[in-house]
């Protein structure tokens, strides 16, 4: 069994709709976070979960893996427990990495990771 990240990823945030498509730097904000977390060298395979079909062509028109998940969730930890379902034979991280170096990140959540509850 290995560990994978799923990051969850809405589009339309009642604060800032689109915050994730916007640039930081030269990239969106959604593909530095899946950069960052696939640099942090913790997780084999590293997921972006979204109801957002332009997240999901930004992170696979850069050779990510992202997943769609229905619109209906009210926060990331209901959208990344639908993803998780298909993902059943793998230690599963869950977070948001735009913020943070990999090193930081491997220093402070390495012993974070866990497989959400599903009910």
């Amino acid at each position: 069994m290995y560990t994978i990240a799923l990051i969850p990823a809405r589009y339309a945030s009642e604060r800032f709709p689109g915050k994730l498509m916007q640039k930081l730097g030269d990239e969106t904000v959604i593909l530095r976070t899946w950069r960052a977390t696939l640099e942090t060298g913790l997780f084999r395979k590293v997921v972006v979960v979204t109801d957002s079909e332009e997240i999901y062509r930004e992170i696979v028109s850069h050779g990510g893996e992202a997943r769609m998940s229905t619109g209906k969730h009210l926060c990331g930890s209901d959208r990344i427990a639908e993803a998780a379902e298909h993902y059943m034979d793998f230690n599963i991280g869950h977070g948001s990495l735009s913020s943070f170096s990999p090193c930081c990140f491997r220093l402070n959540h390495s012993k974070n990771v866990r497989r959400p509850s599903i009910d």
